[in-house]
Parts: C-alpha cells; sequence; structure tokens
C-alpha cells in the first residue's frame, strides 16, 4: 500500500484505506460509529489467581530467579495490579508459547 493510502499527513487521519472500503463497500460512516475500547479488569483477574501468577512468575526462567521475585513482591506491596498482570502475560507468553524458541 501506498502513504497516502494509510495516512494523510494534511489532516492527521491514519487508516484511510480501511475507511474508505468501510463507507463504500458496507454504507458505515467510519466517523458517525460509536467507538467501542477492550476493557479488562485487571485487579480482579491478579486477586483471584494469585497463587497461579505468583507461581508462574517464581518459575520463570526469562529473568534472574531472584530480581523477578524481588519486583514482583515490590508490586505487590505497592498493589500495583496493572504491573502484575503485565509481568504476568510476559511470562507466560514466554514459557507457554510454541514460538518462542526456549
Amino acid at each position: 500500500m501506498k502513504d497516502e493510502e494509510l495516512f494523510d499527513r494534511g489532516r492527521l487521519m491514519n487508516k484511510i484505506f480501511l475507511r474508505k472500503y468501510l463507507t463504500q463497500k458496507l454504507g458505515i460512516d467510519y466517523f458517525a460509529e460509536k467507538k467501542y475500547t477492550f476493557s479488562y479488569n485487571y485487579k480482579k483477574f491478579v486477586i483471584e489467581n494469585s497463587d497461579f501468577v505468583r507461581d508462574l512468575v517464581y518459575s520463570a526462567k526469562l529473568f534472574d530467579q531472584k530480581l523477578i521475585r524481588n519486583y514482583y513482591i515490590g508490586l505487590v506491596k505497592k498493589n500495583n495490579y496493572g504491573a502484575i498482570y503485565q509481568l504476568f502475560l510476559l511470562l507466560g507468553w514466554h514459557q507457554f508459547s510454541r514460538f518462542v524458541m526456549r
């Protein structure tokens, strides 16, 4: 695709091709339709699965185990559920993804 199909620098608008397609083929006015975002209760997930999250973090081999344990304990003390969840996702992906060479 050409750059001008992806981004209109004059109007600072992206997804030009997709917007045109939605309008022409499906009759959808991209700007008139309400936009939705994905949201998730990370805090609830971390609290309800705290043993599983902790065990995954403690068994991780991606980082130095002492360092990651201390980091995790610090996040727990600060109730930083967003960071705990991100750490959980990263380490879970590393441990279970079939695309990661270990």
